[in-house]
């Protein structure tokens, strides 16, 4: 990860943390590097409101959403419809796990699927003369196909990560896996054992399942 030299400084984006997160045991970090250098750190609701009163200048470092709340991975619009939105890992497998349970694939499409991943899967249909959908209607296939599997490793990894069951690994480039440990993998019910994660400037994004 490179950072800027001299006089310029990483702009740092603040966001809150609802209190019963961390009290209920979710991982949260203190703060994460973004691809384009910024840091986003997370802190309680409490700090939000201080950070927000004592902002001062026109072109600050610090961001701060004027109408900010607590940061929601998962948010249920009234007509239906969620915004997906994911910072930890433990985000992408519980939006994940939850598209795949209530079928919502073609928000899961949309939303959490990595940029580069749909830009790949267009591109290829594309360039097989298929229409402007088939990318997003082969991906659905595959969850209608897969999703009793990807169900069973998105819930076994969902508790997983605060135990040796699961294994992260960054790979370099905001790319990370998160596998199943080796005495879990080698038993026959997993048909799929990974879960690629890819850092993008909004959050984290779901690279693949396998």
């Amino acid at each position: 990860m490179l950072f800027g030299s001299g006089c310029s400084q990483p702009r740092i984006v603040y966001r809150p943390v609802a209190a019963y997160m961390r009290e209920g045991g979710a991982e949260v970090p203190d703060e994460v590097v973004l691809p384009d250098g910024r840091i986003l750190k997370f802190v309680s609701e409490e700090e939000f409101a201080q950070i927000k009163a004592e902002q001062r200048g026109d072109a600050p470092l610090i961001s701060l959403d004027a109408d900010a709340k607590a940061f929601a991975p998962w948010e249920q619009r009234e007509d239906g419809t969620v915004q997906l939105r994911a910072m930890i890992p433990a985000h992408v497998v519980a939006n994940t796990m939850a598209c795949l349970r209530d079928e919502r694939y073609v928000e899961l499409w949309q939303q959490l699927v990595a940029s580069g991943v749909r830009n790949r899967a267009e591109a290829a249909s594309y360039a097989r003369g298929e229409n402007a959908t088939a990318a997003q209607d082969q991906f659905v296939e595959w969850c209608v196909r897969h999703r009793g599997d990807a169900l069973m490793l998105l819930n076994r990894m969902s508790f997983g990560l605060s135990s040796s069951s699961a294994v992260m690994r960054n790979h370099g480039g905001g790319c990370m896996t998160i596998e199943l440990s080796p005495q879990i993998a080698k038993g026959a019910e997993f048909k799929l054992k990974t879960v690629e994660i890819i850092t993008e400037p909004d959050g984290l994004k779901l690279g693949g399942i396998w």
